[in-house]
């Protein structure tokens, strides 16, 4: 097939080489890799983070605009300030179900 413009291109590419990801059409094969994938990771060097490992909150660029979540370093910096067991608790959390929300990455 020959494309006449970049987005024509663009998008035949997309059909070509990122197929949909149904589970519909899924196999045996896929369906248990999708299983697989949804179990958190059980790894020996999983450790639990310590306060001081949190504390690097505090040296987040202040200039920096919010993320997706929309919340700016200065809110993290003073909820670690005020809070910082719970947000070490927070992270272990996050850690130990293997589930790191998109916006909060």
């Amino acid at each position: 097939m020959y494309t006449t413009d970049t987005r024509s291109t663009i998008l035949h590419m997309l059909e070509q080489f990122v197929p949909d990801d149904r589970e519909d059409s899924d196999n045996e094969l896929h369906r248990e890799i999708r299983k697989e994938i949804q179990k958190p990771l059980d790894t020996a060097d999983d450790k639990a983070f310590t306060k001081e490992e949190i504390i690097a909150v505090k040296k987040i660029n202040s200039k920096k605009a919010p993320g997706e979540d929309g919340l700016s370093s200065d809110i993290l910096i003073r909820a670690f300030q005020a809070f910082p067991l719970f947000l070490t608790q927070i992270y272990n959390a996050c850690l130990t179900e293997g589930c790191f929300p998109k916006k909060c990455k």
